[in-house]
Parts: C-alpha cells; sequence; structure tokens
C-alpha cells in the first residue's frame, strides 16, 4: 500500500504535473467566474494562470532543471577500476532501471531504456573484477502477465555481454530503491553474517547514485559508488538544452530531492558502514 501511495503522491507532485494542474484549474476558475460572474472566482483563476505560465517558463527556459541534476551527479566521483588498487571488491550490485517490457501484438516485448549504459558499466566492472559476484536488483513496479523479473531480463543480457551465469545473484522482488536495498542486503547477508569489512561497488545512474547510497547505508551494506548514465555535460551550454529537456531534468531532478527528502525523515536514516579505497 505504501508503495502505491508513493507513486500516487509522486504523480501529483511532479513540477510538470503541478504545472499543468495551476493551469487547468486556473483556466477552470475563469470559466466559472464568467458563467457566474463572480470576481473573487476570476481573480483566484488569474492568479492560479499566472502561477503556472510563470512556472512553465521557468522550468523549461532556464537551465533550473540541467542544474539540479548536476549538482546530484557530481555528489559521488567517477569510479575508476585501475584506483582501487589492493582493495578488494566483494560483489557488484547493479540497481534496476534500465529494462522493461511492453506487451505488442498480444506477445511480451523486453526493452531497454535510456539508463542501458548500467548494465554495460556493470559488465565491463566484472571483467575488471573476476572474483566479485554480480548481485542485480529489480522486480516489476506493476506486474505485467508472461513479464520477467527486470532481474531476469538483465541477467540474460549480462550473459550476451560475456558475464557468466554462475556469478550472478538475483534480487526479483523490489520495487522502488528502498526495496533494492533491503532485499538486496538480506540476499548479502545470507551469504555473509559480517559485511563490515566487506566492499560493494554500486552501480546506478549518476543522478540517482545519492539516493541509492544513503539507502544502502541504511541497510548496513558497505557500498562504494560506481555512477553511470550521466546526462550532464560540461561541454554543452545548458542553455542550449531543449525546453522539453529543461522540464524532463527537473522532473527528475525534483524526484531525487524529494525522495532524499524522505529518507531523511525516515527513522532508518544514517548509521551503516562506508567503504572507501584504501
Amino acid at each position: 500500500m505504501a508503495f502505491l501511495i508513493g507513486k500516487i503522491a509522486w504523480f501529483f507532485l511532479t513540477p510538470s504535473s503541478l504545472i499543468i494542474g495551476l493551469i487547468v484549474l486556473g483556466g477552470t476558475l475563469t470559466a466559472t467566474a464568467r458563467l457566474h460572474k463572480s470576481a473573487r472566482l476570476a481573480r483566484a483563476g488569474v492568479t492560479g494562470l499566472r502561477a503556472g505560465v510563470v512556472g512553465l517558463a521557468v522550468a523549461s527556459l532556464t537551465p533550473l532543471g540541467p542544474l539540479l541534476l548536476k549538482s546530484l551527479e557530481t555528489a559521488s566521483p567517477a569510479f575508476a577500476a585501475a584506483n582501487a588498487g589492493n582493495r578488494k571488491i566483494d560483489g557488484i550490485i547493479l540497481l534496476g532501471g534500465a529494462m522493461g517490457s511492453t506487451a505488442v501484438n498480444g506477445r511480451v516485448q523486453e526493452t531497454l531504456n535510456d539508463a542501458a549504459e548500467r548494465v554495460r558499466y556493470t559488465a565491463q566492472l566484472a571483467r575488471a573484477f573476476p572474483e566479485a559476484q554480480i548481485y542485480i536488483s529489480g522486480g516489476q513496479a506493476f506486474p505485467r502477465p508472461g513479464a520477467r523479473s527486470e532481474a531476469a531480463m538483465t541477467a540474460t543480457l549480462l550473459g550476451e555481454l560475456g558475464v557468466e551465469r554462475a556469478r550472478l545473484r538475483l534480487e526479483a522482488g523490489s520495487r522502488n530503491t528502498d526495496e533494492n536495498a533491503s532485499r538486496t542486503a538480506v540476499l548479502l547477508h545470507t551469504a555473509a553474517k559480517d559485511l563490515s569489512q566487506r566492499c560493494y561497488l554500486l552501480v546506478t545512474s549518476a543522478y540517482h547514485m545519492p539516493r541509492a547510497k544513503a539507502a544502502f547505508a541504511a541497510t548496513g551494506v558497505p557500498v562504494l559508488p560506481a555512477p553511470t548514465d550521466w546526462r550532464s555535460d560540461d561541454a554543452r551550454p545548458m542553455l542550449l538544452t531543449s525546453f522539453i529537456g529543461n522540464l524532463e531534468a527537473l522532473d527528475l531532478a525534483a524526484h531525487e530531492y524529494l525522495g532524499l527528502l524522505a529518507q531523511k525523515l525516515s527513522p532508518r536514516a544514517g548509521g551503516g558502514h562506508t567503504c572507501a579505497l584504501r
């Protein structure tokens, strides 16, 4: 139930949804005011329309979204396998979010999305650390008849990229980041009772890393960020980003910052072990 409530709440809190909501509400109030000749409703309608239009202008015409997204992506530096030195990497944790499925002509088709770099990068890390087990976390947020879990789909793709099936451990029940962390922690504790001296690479999109890292810290799993799927580009001026691109970046960044806020307010926040190169 909490998962469903969270999804519904986020739908209404998305900046783009709020902007559309203000414009629709303002227009409705303005039309109603004309029918009933109400000055009060007219003022409220105009206020809603103005707020919606200003919000749309700020979200789509300014680099606010890309700036917020970049602040998330720069929270964890890029990981280089060569810098690991003698540090033993006990495992690689890959979070879902790169694969899904669609129904086409009555058949389920497995698809990749714009976070597919997570899978390719995990295959690269698997070659760099051949002794490390690979933990794939991802279920189905909304189960589809005949569809496999994201963990199962990703395992197949990693096999096609040359990763041995014997190295893969699947967690196929999680539906969000917090469940990724809690369910993977159970899997890891099954293999090793004491995780404090271990180190696991955490692979996810760079903008998602702050929230993912905090979720794993709350479970006591020591992780070392290995971000990928970068959305920011220092070589491209932010002012050249498209209107839709700005709005999409703002929605993405807002989702992460709201998630971080929810984590800070959670009684499970903080704690855990850290994992650093040495």
